[in-house]
């Protein structure tokens, strides 16, 4: 923060995101990793993976909450520690931080002057990925396809409630599935680029061998 926050005016776009940006995330992605494991290892196994975290607060949704800095995942990250399967969630988000933490890992790496073809961070964080579309499977077990909303309104004696409107609108299933998606989707799009990163870097050092 003091780097940003002091920095930034004598720092080029690329220097601020090599300087900053790249040891915030490394940072992030540690944190939140060590609290999923922390949430899952002692916020309790004996708990019915089934059931909702009690409240954001729990310890068990910490890596959920922690992610609400995530503007995409701002709303996703308040809903989901109320909704059935919050510890299938934990661990999807947890290993989706795992995933992201080999980017970070890799860019310091190569800052200390070590050569890195990019492949290690293309499989750990693909492979993240891909447990998750397990994970989600489970989390869409675990999640009731009906959450009956109502509204009621006074009779005109005042004595009685009377229903007036009823329907489905399961929010815990839209925002499980619609926002794993959404970030699927966006996470395909950069392993992509990742993926073609690597092939550029080993085209280039085929040229190379070549010459």
């Amino acid at each position: 923060v003091v780097r940003f926050g002091f920095g930034r005016s004598n720092m080029t776009v690329s220097e601020m995101s090599v300087g900053v940006w790249d040891p915030a995330c490394l940072v992030h992605n540690i944190v939140s990793v060590l609290f999923g494991l922390h949430a899952v290892l002692y916020g309790g196994l004996e708990w019915d993976p089934s059931e909702t975290c009690s409240s954001i607060s729990d310890s068990r949704s910490l890596v959920p909450v922690i992610l609400i800095h995530h503007i995409v995942l701002l709303v996703v990250s308040l809903i989901l520690p109320s909704c059935n399967g919050c510890y299938w969630t934990v661990i999807a988000f947890s290993l989706a931080e795992a995933g992201s933490l080999s980017i970070a890992m890799d860019a310091e790496y190569r800052k200390l002057g070590y050569p890195s073809t990019g492949l290690w961070r293309v499989v750990i964080f693909g492979g993240s990925r891909l447990i998750n579309l397990g994970l989600l499977f489970k989390i869409w077990q675990a999640t009731p396809k009906e959450q009956i909303w109502q509204l009621f309104i006074l009779s005109t004696a005042g004595t009685s409630s009377v229903e007036v409107l009823r329907f489905n609108f399961p929010v815990c299933l839209l925002t499980a599935v619609g926002g794993s998606f959404f970030m699927l989707c966006a996470n395909g799009l950069t392993w992509y680029r990742m993926w073609k990163a690597y092939l550029r870097y080993g085209t280039k050092r085929n040229d190379r061998k070549e010459h």
